[in-house]
């Protein structure tokens, strides 16, 4: 009888993602959760591409090729994490009047639907 064991089901295995190269993994876990964070779609379906495509061993000759594509990914998702802060902070000093307003000027009232 085969049994599915944790971690390789629809034949995907992590275990050696997570031991080989755990910074990747850990990366690839940060920028899955930032890209929540952001609200954005289309770097979270990206991010989980990108997260699967590490754990099948049928294409682990491209680990390299995706463990650069993490590290770049990641990058600027903090980076636009940073500048979503940065914005978030603008504009709380923007609404209390300590600066003159920038983001809210006009009829805009300093929404976002997505930060990325």
């Amino acid at each position: 009888m085969n049994s599915i064991l944790p971690g390789h089901l629809f034949l995907i295995d992590f275990s050696t993602v997570a031991q080989d190269y755990s910074f990747i993994f850990y990366l690839a876990i940060l920028t899955l959760a930032f890209s929540v964070v952001l609200r954005t779609t289309k770097l979270f379906i990206i991010q989980l591409l990108l997260f699967l495509a590490l754990g099948f061993p049928a294409i682990s000759s491209f680990t390299a090729v995706f463990a650069a594509l993490q590290v770049g990914l990641t990058t600027v998702t903090i980076y636009k994490y940073l500048k979503a802060l940065d914005r978030n902070y603008n504009l709380v000093i923007e609404k209390t009047h300590e600066i003159p307003p920038n983001i809210t000027s006009g009829s805009q009232n300093g929404s976002q639907s997505s930060f990325f």
